[in-house]
């Protein structure tokens, strides 16, 4: 009896043994915020750097005859001395006295030396360059392997950078190029090739960091709340949330979210940052430290990730999207691809559909990426209308009216982007969906209804972000999808009409973002989520009713409402964020029809700023 009872005891404890070692284990790391080590690397100008070894040592040997051993006997064009080059060079180019500035239109199929400066201006397509000075890739090139440079490596707009685009001393990234990996010690995004010059940083411009040992956790806003009078956070934050950095406020030390990072505009990370789910940087975002995702990176214009003299990387799974202006000190990749500025036509297509865009750039549409100068687009059919690039339209100045023909249901993505003098749009009965980004930035547009659209069903994401002269919208009451961001910005917006008689089950997050001018909304009876920040901003709105169905209410919904005067909750069961009545005044008024909806604002009210 007693070997029995002594082997059950040792069974037990050596089931016990390992778990509770692991508990232990699991306990001390996450104490940890994050620890990386940025000593181990490997060189991202390793192509680069190997080429011209190869190069160097094969050059020795070199006896004149228009071929050199490198791992195989290849041709060489030595380009000093070359006048005409055939349209398709299937040679090595060496190009050692001379500046290399070859005719436009010509294809590289194998690697470029080039020891002096290096001007590629005219939509080339070249396997790999390496350029002991400046290298300058002009519109619309395309880089099938990599492109490298000891001096400054700058691309202008509409190109694709293959595997990787470095340089020993500065990238400038142009608008609407692709790649995959970058490294420099300041790598310029979005900008224009004018801004290269008189824009230099310097180790004076250094800042001395000093990053909290202190953790927090599981929070998932940074606000007034958890902050100084500075707005200052002086800790590291590890959660198992969302986690969001409001707008101005500073971090003091790293970031981990096991969900999505969002970096509000003007905000500051003096650590890492690192997330599963995506990671946001608004405007004028700046983060000292590294970032890695799992899924996506998006930043907004002026974005700023390290500092001068000290190498960082910013590392997604998925893809990484740049807004304009941005700087970064160091090394991107994304396995998926990286975009910077893009063009939103280029943001989500598959591989098979930007080679096919490709194409299209280097014919005529390229040639008439605007449209000649014309006031009023009047379309022949709907088939044309279908027909037609979004290239032709975006972003033209000259366009003032748009007469959407009949039989056309979809206005595609992105099709009237930032025409920043259109100002009215006749829209045909037939009309289903407004496409993401299809009227973004339309400054001048004032006036929408969809009274003929009788068929009409959704407005995507960002649909009118940014029309800033719109006053009044009359929506229809076939409508079921209201987008995120669908009329974020829209600061002169004072009405929106039927509203109420929508069959919109959710309004998305940051829905009516910034609309300055809106007074008074009537909700659709069958809403049944308001999403983050959904009327953040609204500072000219009075009052609101909450319809009976709503079972959730996004955080800062009400954000920065100064003139909210009553809100009123129809429903009963209400699952409200933490931070749902976050910024609205205290004098607001807050009434609730049923006692368990009153408790829980009730719960909540202490909680507002």
């Amino acid at each position: 009896m007693t070997i029995i009872v002594i082997a059950i005891i040792i069974f037990l404890l050596m089931l016990l043994f390992p778990l509770v070692m692991s508990m232990g284990s699991v306990k001390r790391k996450q104490s940890k915020a994050l620890d990386i080590n940025e000593s181990r690397y490997r060189d991202p100008r390793y192509f680069a750097l190997s080429f011209k070894e190869l190069m160097e040592k094969s050059l020795q040997s070199y006896d004149g005859s228009g071929t050199i051993l490198m791992s195989k006997r290849e041709r060489l064009l030595e380009a000093d001395t070359q006048e005409d080059y055939p349209s398709v060079c299937q040679s090595v180019v060496y190009a050692r006295e001379k500046e290399f500035h070859p005719p436009a239109g010509i294809t590289f199929e194998k690697e470029i030396y080039a020891c002096q400066d290096a001007y590629l201006d005219g939509c080339f397509t070249l396997r790999a360059i390496y350029g002991e000075k400046d290298v300058v890739l002009g519109e619309g090139t395309q880089v099938l392997r990599w492109a490298d440079a000891e001096g400054t490596l700058s691309v202008y707009d509409h190109s694709t950078l293959g595997i990787s685009a470095s340089s020993a001393n500065m990238l400038v990234i142009g608008r609407d190029c692709v790649f995959r990996r970058l490294y420099a010690p300041v790598i310029n995004l979005g900008w224009s090739m004018e801004d290269r010059e008189g824009r230099q940083e310097s180790a004076a411009a250094m800042t001395a960091l000093a990053i909290s040992s202190e953790v927090l956790r599981n929070i998932r806003y940074v606000d007034e709340d958890n902050t100084d009078d500075d707005g200052v956070l002086s800790a590291t934050v590890v959660s198992k949330h969302d986690v969001s950095v409001l707008e101005g406020f500073t971090v003091k030390g790293h970031i981990r979210s096991h969900k999505a990072i969002m970096i509000y505009d003007n905000a500051v990370v003096y650590g890492n940052l690192f997330a599963e789910g995506d990671i946001y940087l608004g405007e004028n975002v700046r983060v000292y430290g590294n970032i890695f995702t799992q899924q996506k990176i998006v930043t907004q214009r002026g974005v700023r990730i390290g500092q001068y003299g000290e190498i960082k990387s910013v590392i997604a799974r998925d893809e990484i999207v740049f807004g304009a202006d941005c700087k970064v000190f160091g090394y991107v990749s994304s396995e998926a691809r990286g975009i910077c500025c893009p063009d939103a036509d280029w943001a989500y297509l598959d591989p098979e559909e930007e080679a096919a865009l490709y194409q299209q750039r280097q014919g005529s549409l390229r040639k008439t990426s605007v449209l000649p100068v014309t006031e009023r687009a009047v379309f022949a059919s709907a088939a044309e209308f279908d027909e037609m690039s979004a290239e032709v339209f975006r972003k033209n100045r000259y366009l003032r009216e748009a007469v959407i023909p009949e039989g056309v249901r979809v206005i595609r993505r992105s099709f009237f982007y930032q025409c920043e003098n259109l100002t009215k749009v006749s829209l045909p009965s037939t009309l289903e969906t407004i496409e993401a980004y299809a009227f973004c930035g339309c400054g001048r547009l004032s006036e929408l209804s969809f009274s003929r659209c009788s068929r009409f069903k959704e407005i995507q994401d960002a649909a009118f972000e940014g029309c800033v002269s719109l006053t009044h919208v009359s929506l229809p009451d076939s409508l079921v999808v209201l987008g995120s961001a669908a009329f974020s910005g829209c600061r002169s917006l004072e009405r929106v009409e039927n509203l109420d008689g929508c069959h919109l089950t959710e309004l998305a997050g940051h829905v009516f973002l910034n609309c300055v001018s809106l007074k008074e909304l009537q909700l659709p009876q069958g809403l049944t989520r308001i999403g983050l920040s959904a009327f953040r901003g609204c500072s000219s709105l009075l009052r609101m009713t909450i319809p009976q169905r709503v079972a959730q209410l996004g955080g800062y919904a009400f954000y920065g409402c100064r003139s909210l005067q009553e809100l009123q909750f129809l429903c009963r069961d209400l699952e409200l964020d933490p931070w749902a009545l976050r910024g609205i005044p205290q004098s607001t008024r807050l009434l609730a029809e049923h006692a368990q909806a009153r408790q829980r604002l009730l719960g909540l009210r202490e909680g507002r700023s």
